[in-house]
């Protein structure tokens, strides 16, 4: 009986105290050139896009980091938009549009051109 209690206690003991995740496995690698945030800055013709995502919920997970696809619309885009809509800057834009442009910008989840070319098929 003694015994079967000390393996009781060792146990819940290995269980607390012996998995713990390592931190450096899920940590983000150096090598990676920063956040989508941060490219689409660094690139210089997504003002617009970058205006439209500040106002948005979106603009945190994106300056953070993680897995994520965006196809941000460049400032040309935004321009043509704009012209066609007869909105002259993109305060004049509605919060609902503006939410509208940025979540169908964004997929979870990194995807590259494969991924992308044979999308259809996966849910068919």
């Amino acid at each position: 009986m003694k015994h079967r209690n000390g393996i009781i206690i060792l146990f819940i003991i290995m269980a607390t105290f012996g998995c713990k995740p390592d931190p450096l496995e899920y940590a983000r690698p150096d090598n990676l050139a920063g956040t989508i945030y941060q490219q689409l800055e660094s690139m210089g013709n997504f003002t617009y896009y970058l205006q439209a995502l500040d106002q948005t919920a979106y603009k945190e997970p994106l300056v953070k980091g993680g897995s994520w696809t965006v196809f941000a619309p460049t400032d040309e885009a935004f321009e043509a938009y704009m012209t066609v809509e007869g909105i002259s800057s993109i305060e004049s834009i509605s919060p609902e549009k503006i939410l509208d442009i940025v979540e169908y910008s964004i997929i979870i989840d990194g995807w590259n051109t494969t991924t992308l070319t044979y999308f259809p098929n996966r849910f068919i």
